[in-house]
């Protein structure tokens, strides 16, 4: 059907009732999706800043290797703990897991916001409907 003059005025009724309880919903919905877009922006934002900080603790830690600890053992790097390929290059496994770690917000905030275009792309078409 691709307009609203084969339908009874009954069904006229129904369809206006079901869209209109369609808007009030995305009245309601949208507020909700905005705080909760804001809120996951922030989340987003503090997990990759502790990421980054896990990145940054594994670097510190190579370079107090690098610079202290071999100083204290007589340059002798077969002693060291965290860059020592004889026990399983600690260092290249940190890494790994660091450069593995996902920001599980990033997907819900492109989640959310993806559902934000849809409810503006409804109240578009509903705008457009009355309009008609």
């Amino acid at each position: 059907m691709t307009d609203d003059s084969d339908l009874t005025d009954q069904q006229r009724d129904l369809l206006e009732t079901h869209l209109s309880e369609f808007t009030n919903y995305i009245k309601k919905a949208d507020p909700f999706l905005k705080k909760l877009k804001e809120d996951l922006a922030n989340y987003l934002s503090k997990k990759q800043n502790v990421m980054q900080s896990y990145a940054g603790c594994a670097n510190n830690l190579v370079e107090y290797e690098e610079k202290n600890l071999a100083y204290y053992i007589d340059q002798n790097m077969s002693k060291l703990v965290i860059n020592n390929s004889d026990s399983g290059n600690l260092i290249e496994q940190m890494r790994h897991t660091i450069e593995n770690l996902r920001n599980p917000f990033t997907d819900l905030y492109h989640w959310i916001k993806g559902e934000m275009y849809d409810l503006d792309a409804f109240k578009a078409a509903l705008n457009e409907r009355r309009a008609v």
